[in-house]
């Protein structure tokens, strides 16, 4: 409806784990290791999630035990290739997994999902725009700096990495990202607290846009506008 408020609801639990909502819709990425309990103690035994993305097979991204029940219960997973062929045996024979290609959107319970070629190790780690409930967001992984998403610039919300010992991460490599992609909002991850505190510092300072520094486990609301 016209006028209606928009607003982005996010969760951080740490690394590069995210629960978007917004729009009666729900997406989890990057779900890794060590923070099952966590996140299975917020989702319990809803089926509301409209989809998980994982970006690439890194424990710190890809609990896979995590992720394989989620989807034994019927929830989509998108994911590279050669994620999903180690995932299917966890998640079962009537699993919805959907691969993931460069600059090919999926939609999937009312949301769009387009992935990007990142900058990192492993094999085909993604970048990826998200869309729900007439928002849009980026979350980067733990990518370095990457031309493929030019094509995709202006983000309402960008999830970027400030290092956390990620070879490709960095703050300065945000910065380049955030530069290209124009968002309202940035919201670093993957990364300490003093890396995260400098990536939102100067991000604000230096190209003037709205920064959040999540608790984990905190419920924050992004004000977008109408």
């Amino acid at each position: 409806m016209s006028g209606d408020r928009r607003v982005l609801s996010f969760i951080f639990f740490g690394r590069a784990a995210i629960l978007l909502s917004s729009g009666g819709r729900s997406v989890l990425i990057d779900p890794g290791v060590n923070l099952g309990l966590r996140l299975e103690r917020l989702l319990g035994e809803s089926n509301d999630l409209s989809c998980v993305i994982v970006s690439h097979e890194h424990p710190d991204h890809f609990d896979r035990d995590l992720v394989g029940r989620l989807a034994s219960r019927g929830i989509p997973v998108l994911g590279s290739r050669y994620l999903l062929s180690g995932l299917s045996g966890a998640a079962g024979p009537d699993a919805d997994l959907r691969i993931m290609r460069h600059g090919e959107s999926v939609e999937v319970g009312g949301v769009e999902v387009r992935p990007f070629r990142a900058k990192h190790t492993g094999l085909g780690p993604f970048v990826v725009f998200v869309e729900l409930g007439g928002i849009s967001a980026f979350h980067g992984s733990d990518s370095g700096f990457t031309p493929s998403i030019r094509s995709s610039a202006g983000v309402d919300v960008a999830f970027l990495p400030a290092g956390g010992g990620s070879p490709t991460a960095s703050v300065s490599e945000s910065l380049r990202i955030a530069r290209l992609l124009n968002p309202r909002w940035i919201v670093p991850i993957h990364g300490t607290r003093r890396e995260l505190s400098s990536l939102a510092k100067k991000a604000s300072r230096v190209l003037g846009v709205g920064t959040v520094v999540p608790e984990r486990g905190e419920t924050v609301e992004l004000p977008l506008g109408d």
